[in-house]
């Protein structure tokens, strides 16, 4: 969670812990690029209000997505590690294009909304969802869909 540190000139500097959810390490270069901007973007409103905000990406490839942004990476399908992540971070970011969507499977809809909703009871969340996440195109009713997002 958010802690202070201080640095050699004994000036404390407040962290905060994000998560990232999306389609990352795939190394699709399209949500590839969405990540780099949301690196960028966070990386720009940290220094703007002195804080240090430290990303951690949910990716299918943990070890490539540390490498290649510097930032910390837990595996996306690995239950426990996504837990910890977010129980251990401050927020939550999902986002990137049309997640919401079974046109790539149907478990892509359980997926997203079920790491949405572990971070739910956690002090800071009141629904936590970031900008620009999209719902893409359904191939189940819609019943069977509201199903799915309520849980």
């Amino acid at each position: 969670m958010g802690s202070t540190t201080a640095g050699r000139d004994q000036t404390a500097i407040q962290s905060r812990r994000v998560v990232i959810s999306g389609y990352y390490g795939y190394r699709n270069s399209g949500d590839e690029a969405v990540l780099k901007s949301i690196l960028f973007a966070l990386q720009e409103e940290g220094a703007r209000q002195g804080i240090a905000i430290v990303p951690v990406v949910l990716s299918i490839d943990p070890a490539w997505t540390s490498q290649m942004y510097g930032v910390e990476s837990v595996h996306r399908m690995r239950l426990g590690e996504v837990i910890r992540a977010i129980r251990g971070s401050d927020g939550l970011i999902s986002g990137g294009g049309s997640l919401l969507q079974d046109a790539t499977g149907v478990k892509t809809i359980p997926y997203y909304t079920g790491v949405m909703r572990r971070a739910r009871p956690l002090r800071w969340a009141r629904w936590p969802a970031a900008g620009r996440c999209g719902c893409g195109s359904s191939r189940s009713t819609p019943h069977q869909t509201q199903r799915r997002l309520d849980g």
